[in-house]
């Protein structure tokens, strides 16, 4: 039985890196056939999307549940979207934002702050006790991520991340697809790496069986507060739902309801599909559905999706705190199979925090001007594998080594006017900054020399742009106030506007 598309108006009640792969990079592809429990991701002209039918309305297209519809005889658990945003701004309270009060130590500017003593430990334990109110021990499957709690709507949901047939969302519990980790960032290297904790040896047979690398698939939620800056952006009813509203600010085009309001967290849950036969740490981990994509023959990924089962490897969260000096502070709990604890929120632990890209460290400045990093802390009794980010900075298990979680999530941009497809890349091939790498970024210090050009691309990367600041040698930008869920909005909402108002085929590599 296939799979369609069926686009409907029917509103929902129900729902992060730096991982996804740039969707600018795509071209059509060829369909794929598909059955009931393994169904190709449809093309621009499948059952639903056909020219003979009309297309979708902004509306229809920025608020559906998923990107592919499950099978007709499907009964198991089906994501909602939670998209009835506050229409009135909420103020931030001790009840709603409760860790704007703890005392906490940004720093001197001379070195990075105590984890413990500087009282960020607790504070991340008082944003996971927010985040795991209401929620299921153990964030069974069949439950899920619940979007209510305590009878009141806790968590919304971004739009228009279900019109993007290649990474859009799945229809179990509205994840979409980040970057492919591989073992060596989940287990370690063989040998030793720089700037990361205890490594073990790699399976040779995992391996193997995994050249093409574990994929990501999360889903993320903001509160009320973040909520209702993405209704401001993204309407969800009235003449403009789901069209993007700008408005000038300081004399340059600015997304209507940012930058966030101060108390706004978000809150993303991230998958994997590595087993924990191939990574021990993921013991016991949280078993999800997820219907993703199918390995062919070669195991290799196809558009081809399927039910298959992903473990919960990491909760990242993010909060506007106008006592940092980006605004931001991003933070990264990691599981471990072998900790004690009944459930998995007991599971869990706090990797470090950040609160800036460390522009005046490696590869920002040259190494002999390099300082050490001051804006990111990190849980020194994290003892399992995890690679870090570039140069010590903060970054998760399936993260990119060589980013940060702010230096990734500070350079989205989108392009003005509203409605303007984006490239990743360097100008003149790119109208947005290469926000998920490029090719000299933060390479080994006292190994390679960078020219100037590639220092300069290395410091832009590596600056904060708290908001409304641009990216140095680009033109009509938008800030995203660090939300790359937004700015994949934007690029949805633009390939609406410029591809006769359907998606982008699926175009994965054979």
């Amino acid at each position: 039985m296939s799979r369609r598309i069926a686009w409907s108006s029917t509103a929902f009640v129900l729902l992060v890196s730096c991982k996804q792969a740039d969707p600018s990079a795509r071209t059509p592809a060829a369909s794929v056939t598909g059955t009931a429990t393994a169904t190709a991701t449809p093309p621009a002209t499948a059952s639903g999307l056909a020219s003979a039918e009309a297309p979708p309305t902004p509306e229809q297209a920025a608020f559906r549940d998923a990107a592919i519809d499950p099978p007709e005889d499907y009964r198991g658990p089906r994501f909602k979207l939670s998209a009835d945003y506050p229409q009135t701004q909420p103020a931030a309270t001790a009840e709603n934002s409760p860790w704007l009060k703890m005392k906490v130590d940004f720093g001197n500017g001379k070195s990075a702050p105590d984890f413990k003593r500087g009282g960020w430990a607790d504070y991340m334990k008082v944003l996971l006790n927010y985040i795991k109110e209401g929620q299921d021990p153990n964030l069974k499957d069949e439950i899920g991520f619940q979007t209510t709690v305590n009878g009141k709507t806790r968590w919304y949901h971004m739009p228009w991340m279900a019109f993007d047939l290649q990474s859009g969302r799945e229809y179990v519990h509205g994840c979409t697809n980040e970057r492919t980790a591989f073992l060596s960032d989940l287990n370690g290297p063989t040998g030793a790496e720089m700037h990361s904790f205890a490594s073990k040896s790699i399976d040779p047979k995992c391996k193997a069986e995994n050249e093409a690398g574990f994929e990501s698939w999360s889903v993320g939620f903001y509160n009320e507060i973040g909520g209702w800056a993405i209704g401001q952006a993204f309407p969800r009813r009235g003449a403009d739902a789901g069209v993007a509203q700008t408005v000038t600010d300081q004399g340059r085009t600015a997304m209507k309801g940012l930058p966030f309001p101060e108390g706004t967290l978000v809150a993303k849950v991230l998958t994997t599909s590595a087993t924990p036969d191939c990574v021990p740490v993921l013991k016991n981990a949280p078993a999800w559905t997820v219907d993703r994509h199918r390995r062919d023959a070669k195991l290799k990924y196809t558009c081809e999706r399927e039910r298959q089962t992903d473990y919960i490897l990491q909760i990242d969260v993010a909060v506007v705190d106008a006592r940092s000096p980006t605004r931001w502070v991003y933070g990264t709990f990691v599981y471990d199979g072998g900790l004690p604890g009944a459930t998995f929120w007991e599971r869990l632990q706090p990797l470090g925090v950040q609160w800036g890209s460390d522009p005046n460290t490696w590869p920002a400045v040259e190494p002999a001007k390099s300082k050490p990093i001051v804006q990111s802390s990190l849980n020194p009794d994290v003892k399992t594998y995890q690679h870090q980010g570039c140069n010590g900075r903060l970054a998760g298990p399936v993260d990119n080594p060589q980013s940060s979680c702010m230096s990734c999530h500070s350079d989205g941009f989108a392009v003005a006017p509203a409605g303007t497809p984006i490239t990743q890349g360097f100008p003149p091939s790119g109208n947005i900054p290469p926000i998920f790498g490029f090719k000299d970024i933060c390479p080994l210090p006292n190994t390679t020399k960078l020219t100037p050009e590639q220092l300069e691309q290395n410091k832009a990367y590596f600056s904060n742009y708290a908001y409304p600041a641009s990216y140095p040698g680009y033109s009509n930008l938008i800030s995203m106030d660090t939300s790359l869920q937004l700015q994949e909005a934007m690029q949805q909402y633009a390939i609406y506007r410029t591809n006769n108002s359907r998606p982008q085929a699926c175009s994965m590599a054979e």
